[in-house]
């Protein structure tokens, strides 16, 4: 799996390091990940990739045609490193790349929100900058307009603007970029001006206009990925069971989750996920198991879940012993009605 993880490494650093659009070589990771992949496929008498390049091309492959052999908990149908249309690094290559097999260093947008943190002088200043990133995974100038004409947004944006940098070229055509209707993250133009959204979870849709690339700045692409779907779809929750007469806090802990406290006493916590990849999303939580609370779950839209078939056994054989449950999150807020043991299951 470490040499999985090593590629989709590699694939971010080739995007960031083409960033400018002027690439004479390739960054380190690339080449470590060349090695490694090669050497295990000398070992067992397998074709390797001979380049960078090759190793590139090779991501556009399902991880099932990969020359190495790798569990099939790890290779959903439609599991790739690289967009083969955009040229893109997938939803997956993003949740590859921040995985770690001792589950001991935090992934980029935990880490991101945990410096966030340091930087607000109160849990309302901290969720009201945590918003705003859901909000914008991209910025530009018709965004600063409204930011600065909202109570407390210029105090925000100064909290966060350090948190941005510029597009990589890979979004980028003659010098213009798109962004996704729906999300507003980024997106890249096909064939006949249809569009598509690097998460790959929206719809393509239409592109009605363009923004010259110098103009935007981005969160980090695995922050875009993680944090603005999951966080959208956190609201959503937060909002119904608000409106169920929960009592609703937001937890800074070693991740982000809500503090449900039902009105008939019981208390969940709940983070939220958009992961694709069931085994590696209960690997990263095998390790979390806060107290004092009589459900600790993981939610994921349930048309996510039903994406695979086989998406909540790969889940409970790879989460720890009485670690992090999974729930449809949809079903959350079925919590303060249910009565099969008070336990909607996704």
């Amino acid at each position: 799996m470490d040499l999985v993880r090593l590629t989709a490494a590699a694939v971010l650093a080739v995007q960031d390091h083409q960033g400018t659009g002027l690439v004479v070589t390739y960054p380190p990771a690339a080449q470590v990940a060349l090695d490694r992949i090669t050497a295990v496929c000398l070992l067992e008498g397998l074709d390797t990739p001979a380049s960078v390049p090759a190793l590139l091309k090779l991501c556009r492959s399902h991880l099932s045609k990969w020359p190495i052999s790798i569990p099939s908990d790890y290779t959903a149908p439609d599991t790739v490193l690289v967009d083969e249309k955009t040229g893109l690094p997938t939803h997956a290559c993003i949740e590859w790349a921040s995985s770690d097999p001792s589950s001991s260093r935090p992934v980029p947008t935990d880490e991101l929100l945990r410096r966030l943190a340091v930087n607000c002088p109160s849990s309302a200043t901290y969720e009201q900058c945590r918003d705003f990133l859901i909000d914008h995974p991209v910025v530009n100038q018709e965004n600063m307009r409204t930011v600065h004409a909202t109570p407390g947004g210029p105090a925000t944006w100064k909290r966060v603007q350090q948190l941005y940098g510029p597009v990589a070229h890979a979004y980028a055509r003659d010098g213009q970029c798109v962004r996704c209707s729906f999300c507003g993250c980024l997106a890249v133009t096909l064939r006949d001006k249809i569009s598509r959204c690097e998460s790959g979870v929206c719809p393509d849709f239409t592109a009605r206009h363009e923004v010259p690339v110098a103009a935007l700045r981005a969160l980090p692409t695995e922050v875009r990925h993680s944090l603005s779907a999951s966080g959208r779809v956190e609201r959503e929750v937060r909002n119904a069971c608000l409106a169920a007469g929960a009592h609703v806090e937001l937890i800074r802990d070693v991740v982000d989750h809500l503090r449900i406290t039902w009105p008939f006493g019981d208390v969940w916590l709940v983070v939220f996920s958009t992961s694709a990849e069931p085994a590696l999303l209960a690997r990263r939580f095998r390790h979390w198991t806060p107290h004092h609370a009589t459900r600790v779950c993981v939610a994921v839209p349930g048309h996510i879940v039903d994406r695979r078939t086989d998406y909540r056994q790969v889940f409970e054989r790879h989460r720890g012993p009485g670690s992090v449950e999974l729930v449809r999150a949809e079903l959350v807020t079925a919590g303060n009605h249910q009565t099969d043991g008070g336990e909607p299951r996704a």
